[in-house]
């Protein structure tokens, strides 16, 4: 998961009694494949579609739980 957040900081996270909420977004990313045996860098290009929500998290917990995700 990535988080991108507001250049200012004091804008990243706001929280009350009633609410806990984060700016900006989230996206994620499943690794599949063998690992790389580069030990410095990794490069991985997330596309915007795969924008982290209420719904996605959902859906990812069923295909884990069904085993079509690791």
């Amino acid at each position: 998961v990535v988080m991108c957040l507001p250049k200012d900081m004091n804008q990243w996270v706001e929280v009350t009694e009633e609410v806990l909420k984060l700016r900006k977004c989230c996206y994620y990313f499943a690794v599949d494949g063998e690992p790389t045996s580069n030990k410095s860098t990794i490069r991985i290009k997330i596309p915007r579609k795969q924008l982290l929500t209420p719904q996605t998290i959902t859906s990812l917990i069923q295909k884990i739980s069904r085993g079509e995700m690791l």
